[in-house]
């Protein structure tokens, strides 16, 4: 059995826009309405809200954990249905 680690939309520098709009720009409509989705109240999580579940599933902390799943996701995940 594994574990798995299902992180939700990271916040990771965007490229270059092909239209030329500032990032600004392009990351406003996106922020709101993942805000307003999100039951944290956050666009996107950070990567160092994934650290601490991967420390903790790669310690020996975790050694009885077998075959569970880790939603790292700012609550999002809580929107889609079983």
């Amino acid at each position: 059995m594994v574990n798995v680690l299902i992180p939700g939309l990271i916040d990771a520098p965007p490229g270059k826009s092909p239209k030329g709009l500032s990032t600004t720009q392009e990351e406003e409509e996106p922020r709101k309405i993942l805000t307003t989705r999100i039951p944290m109240g956050v666009p996107w999580i950070e990567p160092e809200d994934v650290r601490p579940v991967v420390v903790f599933l790669a310690s020996d902390a975790a050694r009885m954990v077998s075959g569970a799943n880790f939603d790292v996701t700012g609550g999002d995940s809580a929107n889609n249905p079983a």
